[in-house]
């Protein structure tokens, strides 16, 4: 049977990651290889994870000094066995059902063009509690700038959408595969946890960039999407975990990954050479995305003056001027 290389990483998660690797040890297809790289973690992370792991041969644990979440992943991957196909990366807060990799794997045997198999996952609070509520303060991801979670995280991860020619989004139905022009109009992967990817593909694109921090991982799926799509599986297998300190809601190093990876894209010889209707779908998505989020900026504004919640407007006032000159940037690009 081929074998998982399994990766999880740990920074200060004393308070989960022993559910974390219990899941792991739980799952119902065995043929797995386990390292769990602790990323200088300053509580009992690591010292959970040795006494966890004592006595499986199939599972060792590593640590290293901190140098964030990419650089740990990389590093799991290169210390597992030379002979895993694929790997499976999982954050030490979440929770895999029982069938996760069972689940994917044979998912991704019967799909032999696709680069990996995904998932959907359950949101869950800090205490293991079902999220479930649209109005649950902890499926906010950025108060002040009114970004939220979806409520249905099925719904949202199977319904994606794909770029068409103008940067309109078109529907991409269940159960075809998402390929670079879904990822591109929007990443409904929710975290590396759902899925299984190729290891040979992983390797071959360089693993996680630590620039693209903390959307590292929409920058994966994209980087992989030359070795072929990814393929949807309708079953829940992750319980994905909300909390106020999850670092997807640092708006600011999102904004500044969401450059990083702009840039890229910008400069991809590979999208320019085999897919440059797709990278002129992309500016005009782009384009309109700004204009969008500009408006959005403005109703945050007006909203915040209506009722005297001075600083609130305020703090929009540098996002909208952002947005506008992404949007004029844009602009100038296309009508380049």
């Amino acid at each position: 049977m081929k074998r998982i290389g399994i990766v999880v990483t740990t920074y200060n998660t004393a308070r989960y990651v022993e559910e974390t690797l219990r899941s792991v040890l739980a799952q119902t297809l065995g043929a797995w290889s386990l390292v769990v790289v602790d990323d200088g973690s300053q509580d009992d992370s690591a010292q959970i994870a040795e006494t966890l792991l004592a006595g499986e041969p199939r599972a060792k644990v590593v640590r290293t000094e901190n140098h964030g979440v990419s650089h740990a992943r990389n590093r799991g991957v290169a210390e597992l066995p030379d002979d895993v196909q694929t790997l499976a990366i999982l954050d030490s807060d979440d929770v895999w059902e029982p069938e996760a990799l069972q689940v994917l794997a044979a998912a991704l045997d019967t799909s032999a063009s696709c680069v990996a198999a995904v998932g959907w996952a359950a949101f869950i609070g800090p205490e293991g509690q079902a999220v479930e509520d649209p109005l649950d303060p902890l499926l906010t991801i950025s108060a002040r700038d009114g970004w939220r979670r979806p409520a249905d995280p099925r719904t949202w991860a199977l319904e994606r959408t794909r770029l068409g020619p103008g940067g309109i989004r078109l529907p991409l139905p269940y159960p075809e595969p998402t390929d670079l022009a879904s990822l591109l109009a929007d990443n409904r992967i929710v975290s590396p946890g759902v899925a299984l990817i190729r290891a040979e593909a992983f390797r071959d694109v360089g693993g996680f960039r630590q620039e693209a921090s903390p959307r590292e991982d929409w920058d994966l799926w994209i980087r992989l999407a030359p070795h072929g799509p990814i393929q949807p599986v309708d079953s829940q297998v992750l319980r994905y975990r909300v909390r106020g300190d999850n670092a997807s809601l640092n708006m600011t190093n999102s904004n500044r990954a969401q450059a990083a990876i702009e840039e890229f894209l910008e400069n991809w010889d590979w999208l320019r050479a085999h897919e440059p209707e797709l990278l002129d779908s992309w500016f005009d998505h782009r384009q309109r995305q700004a204009l969008e989020d500009a408006a959005h900026r403005g109703r945050l504004i007006r909203a915040g003056l209506r009722r005297g919640r001075f600083g609130h407007a305020a703090a929009q006032v540098g996002p909208l001027a952002g947005a506008l000159r992404r949007w004029a940037r844009l602009r100038r690009r296309n009508r380049g």
